[in-house]
């Protein structure tokens, strides 16, 4: 595994900011978030077309995990560090072990067509706009938006189940600026007096936020001549896009996109692993492949409230960078002292780190 060339300080590098084993507080809520979540598992773990019919190995599953999580509440200095990247790699560990390597790939499957059948419209949207301003909030807006598919927080899995995901009205009624944390301006500003020659670009879920979120942002990076390297988890974790369905996507919507076609044949959208298989990241521990990419990126972008908020917030890099959110879960919105759906838009130049 390799280290990402952009830390700026990476033999101070800390991507979390808690160590749970020591921090009571932080360790209980997190503790009692995956022992909840656990139970939103079993479902998916039920084989397809049985009613109720459970796969031998799901009582396993849970099993392991409850007891997993019992353990660390006795003995947390045994797991030390624990961190909420830890506990996600344990989960997806026992996923595996017992055949259970995906359990949200038909999840991902159904949301991914579903938003390539709203691609085309929202395409025409954007071709609407009058100046790169007003096009640029309307494409931050839709990151936002497609970001609350989110099958790790407890609350957009219950919102979820009930309603389905509508993105349109979600980006309709996201909170008004000013953001929790809104760097926008500086950001508008940035991309217009520049062009970026190269951006990575670490997305997160499948469904809209990769489909309408981040892929109409990243084409109009790549418009305005930069290069953009779409980093994703090498092996599944949640509903977050793995490489190899960035590139199926991709392809399918290159279909309906003779724009989005030529970039790609012109070498300007790109995709790489980035070595990873959780929500989080820790970027000292990366892909050959994407080390390789940030070698020449002047810019960064950190998609998605594991990636750009639970880890690397107050880490600081050697080119712009953005870290942009949707806050889904509210312990995570307590930390920053907002509330549960706040807006995260927080852009950083290196100079002001």
């Amino acid at each position: 595994m390799a280290v990402l060339p952009l830390i700026k300080n990476p033999d101070q590098y800390r991507p979390f900011l808690h160590d749970l084993a020591t921090d009571t507080q932080a360790r209980e809520y997190w503790l009692d978030h995956f022992e909840k979540h656990t139970s939103t598992l079993e479902p998916l773990l039920v084989e397809p077309g049985g009613i109720a019919k459970k796969h031998p190995a799901v009582d396993s599953f849970v099993r392991d995990m409850l007891c997993l999580i019992n353990d660390m509440r006795q003995h947390p200095e045994n797991f030390a560090p624990l961190t909420i990247l830890a506990l996600d790699v344990h989960r997806q560990d026992l996923l595996t072990k017992y055949g259970f390597d995906d359990p949200y790939e038909s999840i991902k499957t159904r949301e991914n067509q579903a938003a390539i059948r709203l691609y085309p419209k929202l395409i025409n949207e954007l071709a609407g706009h009058q100046n790169d301003e007003d096009l640029l909030l309307t494409l931050v807006k839709g990151i936002f938006a497609g970001n609350i598919f989110d099958m790790g927080s407890l609350a957009t899995v219950t919102s979820y189940n009930a309603n389905g995901q509508d993105f349109f009205k979600t980006r309709q009624t996201l909170c008004v600026r000013p953001w929790l944390v809104d760097d926008f301006d500086a950001l508008v500003q940035h991309l217009i007096a520049r062009v970026c020659r190269k951006v990575l670009f670490f997305v997160d879920n499948a469904g809209a936020d990769f489909v309408l979120g981040c892929l109409p942002f990243a084409k109009y990076l790549a418009e305005r001549g930069a290069v953009i390297v779409l980093a994703a988890n090498s092996r599944p974790s949640l509903n977050d896009i793995t490489f190899a369905e960035t590139q199926q996507m991709l392809n399918q919507i290159a279909s309906l996109d003779p724009a989005l076609a030529e970039l790609i044949q012109q070498g300007k959208l790109i995709t790489v692993p980035s070595g990873t298989g959780a929500p989080l990241i820790d970027l000292s521990e990366i892909s050959s492949e994407c080390a390789e990419a940030a070698l020449t990126s002047d810019f960064l972008i950190l998609e998605g409230m594991g990636r750009a908020i639970e880890s690397n917030y107050h880490v600081a890099f050697t080119c712009p960078t953005l870290k942009i959110a949707l806050l889904k879960d509210k312990h995570v919105a307590d930390t920053l002292g907002g509330q549960l759906y706040d807006a995260v838009c927080r852009f950083e130049l290196p100079n002001s780190q």
